[in-house]
């Protein structure tokens, strides 16, 4: 992403990083890794990501268009063995 990205500024932000510290009720730290700082995916017709567990304590997602169908998202709670 270019420097000036509306997705990278977005990220940047610290009106959504003092929001996700809010909902989090805990201090939160950008990462000062320029390769690190943002992760995204975009995906296509016929594109999916299939169920898996991410390695960060804690994720978010963005929808930035909404799917035409589909685009079903689902979060289990204590699922980690």
């Amino acid at each position: 992403l270019s420097d000036t990205s509306l997705v990278r500024r977005l990220f940047q932000s610290d009106e959504l990083l003092g929001f996700v510290q809010a909902v989090l009720g805990r201090e939160l730290f950008r990462s000062a890794d320029p390769m690190n700082c943002v992760h995204l995916n975009r995906f296509g017709t016929g594109d999916g990501l299939g169920w898996h567990h991410d390695n960060s304590e804690f994720f978010f997602n963005i929808l930035l268009q909404a799917p035409e169908n589909g685009g079903e998202f689902e979060y289990v709670k204590h699922s980690r063995p």
